[in-house]
């Protein structure tokens, strides 16, 4: 693995080919950051943070955030030489950081407009598939029914 890219998640995720990717399984972020799958599901047991959902079959599926968490703690570990409780403690700090630095950016107002601007947008697309539903109906209705059975 190339040194440089060991600190960008992105550009990990782009040295892969993963770049448009939503959703990972086990062994492809096992791939992407060249660490084995047991040792993620042992970074899952440390660090609180770290919690892929689970598909209905059980497999971990890994948000793109929990790839980007997942190689910070790789880093705070392989390339800083943390410890396991070291890296648990820098990664809460950082955290709490993110949480603070994001409470004082957003505006009172941008939650409500962007609540709004989503309710508009929900609205007007389930407006446009009751239409065309209605459109759909309206063509079968048209349908003479008995021309089947003859």
């Amino acid at each position: 693995m190339k040194s440089e890219h060991l600190l960008d998640p992105a550009a990990l995720l782009a040295e892969k080919g993963y770049t448009d990717r939503l959703f990972f399984r086990i062994r492809e972020v096992s791939e992407i950051l060249d660490v084995k799958p047991y040792v993620l599901r042992f970074w899952e047991t440390e660090f609180d943070e770290l919690k892929p959902e689970k598909s209905p079959t059980g497999q971990r599926v890994y948000l793109r955030k929990d790839v980007e968490l997942a190689s910070r703690i790789r880093n705070l570990l392989y390339v800083e030489r943390y410890s396991i409780a070291g890296a648990r403690l820098q990664l809460k700090d950082e955290l709490r950081e993110e949480r603070k630095s994001a409470k004082k950016t957003v505006e009172p107002s941008e939650p409500a407009d962007t609540l709004k601007g989503l309710r508009v947008q929900l609205c007007s697309d389930e407006t446009r598939a009751l239409h065309s539903a209605l459109d759909e109906l309206k063509k079968l209705s048209q349908i003479d029914v008995n021309e089947w059975f003859e």
